[in-house]
């Protein structure tokens, strides 16, 4: 699994998780950084990335327009990475999909 970081997360998470998802980036490893939406979801389609975002806006457009790309949206609060954190096995269990239904927002 190929994991493609928003803005909106740190870039230090691509490191930090590197021996669990190896092929990882973040958007401004790739040139997307400051990039609109329309324009990330459409490299996370063509280089098969899984798009994760702690913002609602991916979570929206994959309620609306489905996959590819499967979204991960982070709810969780901010947390500082001043020593990235380790990852491994059970300690991951915060690193998943939210199964919260909420009505998308449309677009054009």
């Amino acid at each position: 699994m190929k994991l493609l970081f928003d803005e909106n997360l740190s870039f230090r998470l691509v490191r930090a998780l590197m021996d669990i998802y190896p092929e990882s980036a973040h958007v401004r490893d790739v040139g997307l950084l400051g990039a609109d939406d329309p324009a990330i979801w459409a490299y996370a389609v063509e280089h098969g990335f899984l798009l994760t975002s702690k913002d609602t806006d991916f979570y929206d457009r994959s309620v609306f327009f489905g996959a590819p790309p499967k979204v991960l949206w982070l709810r969780i609060g901010t947390v500082p990475l001043q020593k990235p954190p380790t990852f491994s096995g059970a300690s991951t269990s915060w690193f998943a999909a939210s199964t919260t239904i909420r009505q998308p927002r449309s677009f054009p």
